[in-house]
């Protein structure tokens, strides 16, 4: 995934993915949570982490964290998307084409999604009104506010920027209710149409059929490659849910190499390879190995790495603010020159990780719980996700 000057005019720029999930399956006497899954919350965030910092590395003080390795963190939204598609899949596949079960599913994503982030986008706001030179001036636009807060799809990039991502989960949100609403006759329809018209998009993209015309903003959004990677997730999840594919640790090691040869070769090499493939088709994969583990065999993750996924989506939303921060303040103390460029990007590294969980333990964990007891209807059995 490349650095956020090259994506088109969509709000799109590395860094969500996604939100953190942790999901529980409930039968009469047990409870089974996905472990591996609930890890690649946590690996994905720590990408986009890591990502951020290589990028502001580069740009402040121009060096490279680690020879440039992480360059390729930004997939950690692509890793995000399919997993944001596999767990809405899993947790509400039952809940296709039953429209009383709609309102359950709306207000379960908005409560998710949209009190945490106008938090952290509300508190950003003053400090790009008193210190203008935090941010690049759109920022102040009332304009630009509201489509923030609303996260609806616009030419610049949300207040909090790595709520671009936040446009493209609701959108899909949006999708998955219809499916819920409609019949299912009507959504195969719908949803078939849809996947047609993304996939067309996406060949005329790679084909430079579409180069040189400039497509309208919401038609660029609503068939924008990145659907396919929810597709990627919901096929997924139904392979494992149907059981249609036998357990074992292949996919997931196959997706974890294709993934990595991705990153590498978007590093070091001159070879383009859209995202979608490079990095959407191998997270597919880890998703669909780690989720027949989970299900058939059970794992047990180190409980930093559960903590990591728990705390992944206020890890995903506060660190962009508090690495900019940081590294005023590293410039402005001239800390690379007193512990050298690796200690001091590792510093910062741990820093917006442990805000993030921070954020969550004491912010988004309370809040949720909250919200949920006050909103969403008591269920015997339930699936907690995202």
């Amino acid at each position: 995934m490349k650095d956020a000057s090259n994506y088109p005019a969509t709000a799109i720029s590395p860094v969500q993915l996604g939100t953190s999930a942790k999901v529980v399956i409930s039968g009469s006497s047990t409870k089974k949570k996905l472990e591996l899954i609930q890890a690649c919350r946590g690996i994905a965030a720590l990408l986009v982490v890591l990502f951020h910092v290589t990028e502001f590395n580069l740009q402040k003080l121009n060096q490279n964290f680690l020879a440039g390795l992480f360059a390729f963190g930004g997939s950690g939204v692509d890793f995000f998307f399919v997993l944001s598609g596999f767990i809405i899949f899993f947790a509400h596949q039952a809940d296709i084409g039953q429209k009383k079960k709609l309102n359950a599913f709306m207000v379960k994503r908005v409560i998710r999604v949209y009190p945490l982030y106008w938090i952290i986008t509300l508190a950003l706001l003053p400090i790009y009104f008193l210190i203008p030179s935090f941010g690049k001036g759109y920022e102040r636009d009332l304009g630009v506010i509201l489509k923030s807060l609303l996260l609806v799809p616009q030419e610049n990039f949300p207040v909090l920027i790595v709520g671009w991502t936040l446009t493209h989960e609701i959108f899909f949100y949006f999708i998955f209710g219809l499916a819920i609403w409609l019949t299912p006759k009507v959504s195969r329809f719908v949803l078939c149409s849809w996947l047609g018209g993304t996939l067309t998009f996406f060949w005329l993209t790679v084909s430079d059929r579409a180069s040189s015309v400039q497509p309208p903003l919401l038609l660029n959004f609503i068939f924008n490659p990145h659907n396919l990677e929810f597709a990627f997730g919901c096929l997924a999840a139904y392979w494992v849910v149907g059981k249609r594919i036998k357990p074992g640790a292949i996919y997931l090691i196959a997706g974890v190499v294709l993934f990595i040869t991705s990153g590498l070769g978007d590093n070091y090499t001159n070879v383009e390879i859209p995202d979608v493939i490079a990095y959407g088709l191998p997270s597919m994969l880890v998703v669909l190995g780690a989720a027949s583990i989970d299900l058939n065999q059970g794992w047990k993750t180190p409980t930093w790495l559960n903590g990591l996924g728990d705390a992944s989506y206020s890890i995903y939303l506060v660190h962009y603010p508090c690495l900019a921060a940081c590294f005023k303040v590293a410039i402005a103390l001239n800390l690379v020159s007193l512990f050298g460029n690796f200690l001091t990007m590792s510093l910062l590294t741990v820093i917006a990780v442990i805000v993030g969980w921070l954020t969550y333990l004491y912010l988004e964990k309370p809040l949720i719980t909250w919200l949920r007891r006050k909103l969403v209807p008591k269920q015997s059995a339930w699936v907690n996700a995202q």
